[in-house]
């Protein structure tokens, strides 16, 4: 899934489909070693507008097909960890996300931003509240290969378009964006 950058450009995943971004906010995605990888365009307005417009939220048995694709497609999780990071995730970080899809919880939605590396179960409980209600994650530039990862797990668990959300981000330029939208973010 991820010898092939061809492209160099890690998009935005909104109404289950990839899409180009609209901002030109461009940053470089590197590994730990400072390799290249490609380069993401920070969400301005006009793309946090288009998550907003078909943000829609998740059932139970929709975040039960996440839980199930994590905990089988784990492998997916730890090549992308390990090719920006040069770390393999704990086994027991990785068991913490799919769990936290697999437990029952109360709608939310929201935005969910990451400003620093974050434990993965932290990360599931946030995904998880947010995804009932319609989740839109920004994770920064150095968790873009396995939010990409990540998001092609939802493509592949089929959760209905508009529950989940990806918006790769800069902290300052897109934290900027939803602030002029009014909208309050749940850090992890």
């Amino acid at each position: 899934m991820f010898e092939d950058f061809s492209e160099r450009l890690f998009a935005h995943f909104v109404a289950g489909h990839w899409r180009a971004p609209y901002s030109e906010n461009a940053y470089p995605v590197t590994t730990d070693q400072g390799v290249g990888l490609g380069q993401v365009m920070a969400a301005g307005p006009r793309d946090i507008a288009r998550a907003l417009n078909v943000r829609r939220g998740a059932d139970q048995q929709a975040c039960l097909r996440l839980a199930d694709t994590l905990e089988r497609e784990r492998d997916v999780l730890v090549r992308a960890s390990v090719l920006q990071t040069g770390l393999a995730p704990a086994p027991a970080g990785l068991d913490g996300l799919a769990a936290a899809f697999a437990a029952p919880m109360d709608a939310q939605g929201g935005v969910v931003f990451s400003t620093r590396a974050t434990r993965f179960e932290d990360l599931g409980r946030a995904l998880r509240a947010s995804v009932m209600g319609g989740a839109i994650w920004c994770p920064t530039v150095d968790q873009a290969v396995f939010a990409t990862a990540f998001a092609c797990l939802v493509q592949q668990a089929d959760l209905p378009p508009g529950a989940f959300a990806l918006l790769h981000a800069h902290v300052p330029s897109t934290k900027a964006a939803f602030d002029e939208a009014g909208l309050t973010m749940q850090e992890c």
